[in-house]
C-alpha cells in the first residue's frame, strides 16, 4: 500500500549515494530501493561517489537541489560525504558502515540508519559458547582502522572471562610474521572488517595459515566459509537495505529515527569442524545453519 501517496499528490523523491561499485553495496541498494518503492511508490535515484571528484560540489548541488526528501549513504565514504553541511534540508540515512564514531560526530543528532557491525559482545558470546575451549581469541587488525573496536572487544571479553589477543599489523606485509608469532598462542582467530587485512587474496591465505596451525577461524560472510572458516556471522545485505528504507520512511512520517544493528545468522562449516576435530555447540537450531547443507 502506498501510504505516502494518500497523503501527498507529489511522489517522495529518494536519492542513494554509493561509496564504491561492489556487490554488497548494490545488494543493500536493491533492498532499499525495493522496499522504498513498495511503500512510498517511487524509485530511488542513484549516484556513485567514484564518478565525482572528492568533496564534489557538483554532486552536492545535484542532491541538494534535486527535490529529494531523503538521501541514503551506502558505505563509509558516502556517509562522510552526505554528513557534511553541503547536504541539507532532507532526511539523511546511513548504512553499510562499521566504524561510526567520526561520522556520528559530524552528523550529530541526525545520525540514523543501519550498522554493518554486530556488537562485539554478541560476537564474543557466540564464539565462546559454540567453540569449546575458546579462551584466547586472536584478532588480526590494523589499529589505524579498528583500535576502537578492539578496545570494546577487550572490555567485553574481560566481562565474559576470556582474553582478546591483539595481532596488530600496519601493512599487509606484516601479516605473515604476525600470524607466525601469534597462532600458537590463540584458540580461535576472529577476523573483522579491516582495510589492511581483508582482501580476496589475503582472506584465503590467512585462513589457510590458521588451519595449518590447527586454529579455527571466524569470519563475517559466506566468502570466509567458502575459503575454510569454521563459522561466520552472515549478514543479508538486502535485508540491511530494506531496514534502512523502513528507517527512512519512519523519519519522514514521524520526524524521528534511530540507529540499528543488522540482523544476522551464524553458519558453521562442518567440513572444517571435522578436519580440526572441533566440538561446536549449536545454541539455537532455528538460527544456526550448516554451510555444508547449502550446496546439496
Amino acid at each position: 500500500m502506498n501510504v505516502f501517496a494518500e497523503q501527498s499528490a507529489a511522489p517522495i523523491k529518494s536519492a542513494a549515494v554509493i561509496s564504491k561499485n561492489i556487490k554488497p553495496y548494490y545488494e543493500a541498494l536493491e533492498g532499499y530501493s525495493t522496499k522504498f518503492r513498495e511503500i512510498a511508490g517511487s524509485d530511488t535515484e542513484i549516484f556513485e561517489l567514484e564518478d565525482y571528484d572528492k568533496d564534489s560540489d557538483p554532486l552536492s548541488g545535484r542532491i541538494k537541489n534535486g527535490g529529494f526528501s531523503v538521501v541514503l549513504a551506502i558505505g563509509p565514504e558516502a556517509s562522510r560525504f552526505i554528513s557534511s553541511d553541503k547536504i541539507s534540508g532532507m532526511v539523511k540515512i546511513y548504512t553499510m558502515i562499521i566504524n561510526t564514531d567520526d561520522i556520528h560526530n559530524q552528523a550529530a543528532n541526525s545520525f540514523c540508519g543501519v550498522s554493518l557491525s554486530i556488537p562485539p559482545a554478541e560476537q564474543i558470546t557466540s564464539i565462546i559458547s559454540r567453540i569449546s575451549g575458546a579462551k584466547k581469541i586472536g584478532i588480526l587488525f590494523d589499529p589505524k582502522y579498528n583500535e576502537l573496536f578492539v578496545k570494546k572487544a577487550e572490555t567485553e571479553a574481560a566481562r565474559q572471562s576470556v582474553r582478546i589477543i591483539r595481532i596488530q599489523v600496519n601493512t599487509h606485509h606484516d601479516i605473515t610474521p604476525a600470524l607466525e608469532n601469534r597462532l600458537g598462542n590463540i584458540d580461535v582467530l576472529w577476523m573483522i572488517p579491516d582495510q589492511t587485512v581483508i582482501s580476496e587474496s589475503l582472506v584465503p591465505f590467512i585462513i589457510k595459515k590458521s588451519i595449518g596451525a590447527g586454529v579455527p577461524t571466524v569470519g563475517y560472510n559466506r566468502f570466509f566459509l567458502q575459503n575454510g572458516a569454521t563459522m561466520a556471522f552472515v549478514i543479508n545485505y538486502k535485508d540491511i537495505g530494506a531496514k534502512a528504507a523502513l528507517n527512512a520512511l519512519k523519519a519522514l512520517r514521524e520526524k524521528t529515527c534511530s540507529w540499528e544493528s543488522p540482523d544476522y545468522e551464524i553458519i558453521n562449516n562442518q567440513k572444517i569442524i571435522d578436519m580440526l576435530k572441533l566440538r561446536i555447540k549449536s545454541i539455537n537450531e532455528n538460527i544456526d545453519q550448516d554451510v555444508s547443507n547449502e550446496h546439496r
